[in-house]
């Protein structure tokens, strides 16, 4: 039944934008609205997946409105409306470029660029000022009355604000990834899992992401350039995440292993991620993928 509904609202978008709106609409089914937003500019053609997104972003404004209360006037500040567009132009942009592509390297490079030059355009600006005042106030209220020293509080501050442009930019590859994913189930059988399992950087970025990480490791580099050699630095990353997956499938592997690997994220946060970015940065000259499939 989800299967026929799913293709119902995919083949006709009359269908499929009313269910967009009311995701966007209600708080507890906003999570839902870019995973549908980047499936429905997957597969759609580009006028109605402007449709699409314009939908999205009246389904949030009217939540903003009706559930929040936020009052019109205050609409004409910058810091009000630029979440909704952030949450969702993004998602538009990058699935059109995937759409139009069939690249996933080239969207993920796209989606890398994006981030990094929104980094650099709100480093200075109201929005991202507020939010970096927004996490200190968060940050000083949760250790009031601890003993902490400000260095301390200063130095787990500045690696709050690092994570942030990271942060959104995972959420705008999970939306994206989760789409693909459901697409492929619907229409490419196995598709996701080829384009997905054997992505791997190229030499030359791989060159590049090691100098980065040297200089993210020895230079003491501002807040805002660090968190944009975080943002490049996930791509590789995220080619170990692949590589993961393709080891499990070239040795017929249970399933139980990527069960196993992604909880194991809760007790090894701090030590998966280098290592996954050096597994990444490695298979751009070793390539594992033909040796697994040779041996």
């Amino acid at each position: 039944m989800i299967r026929r509904a799913l293709l119902a609202m995919l083949e006709h978008p009359q269908r499929g934008i009313p269910v967009l709106l009311v995701l966007s609409l209600f708080p507890f089914l906003g999570w839902l609205s870019p995973i549908v937003l980047a499936l429905f500019c997957l597969r759609w053609q580009l006028s109605w997946s402007v449709v699409a997104m314009g939908t999205a972003c009246l389904g949030a404004f009217l939540q903003s409105y009706f559930w929040i209360a936020v009052p019109l006037e205050a609409w004409s500040h910058t810091i009000v409306w630029l979440p909704i567009l952030a949450k969702y132009l993004p998602i538009f942009l990058l699935a059109t470029v995937w759409r139009i592509t069939v690249s996933l390297p080239l969207m993920l490079y796209a989606s890398a660029l994006l981030v990094s030059v929104c980094v650099l355009l709100t480093q200075q600006t109201v929005g991202y000022l507020a939010a970096t005042q927004l996490l200190q106030q968060h940050f000083d209220v949760l250790y009031q009355g601890a003993q902490t020293s400000p260095d301390v509080d200063k130095e787990v501050w500045s690696y709050l604000i690092k994570l942030i442009p990271m942060g959104v930019f995972l959420s705008f590859l999970s939306s994206l990834l989760f789409a693909r994913w459901l697409q492929a189930r619907l229409f490419y059988p196995d598709g996701f899992a080829k384009e997905f399992y054997g992505y791997r950087i190229e030499k030359s970025f791989a060159v590049v992401a090691s100098v980065l990480t040297a200089c993210i490791l020895l230079v003491n580099m501002p807040v805002w350039a660090e968190a944009t050699v975080l943002v490049w630095l996930s791509l590789p990353g995220l080619a170990g995440v692949a590589l993961v997956h393709a080891w499990v499938q070239a040795k017929n592997k249970s399933v139980f292993w990527l069960v196993g690997f992604y909880a194991s994220w809760l007790f090894a946060m701090q030590v998966l991620p280098p290592v996954l970015l050096a597994m990444g940065l490695l298979d751009s000259f070793y390539n594992w993928r033909h040796r697994w499939m040779s041996s």
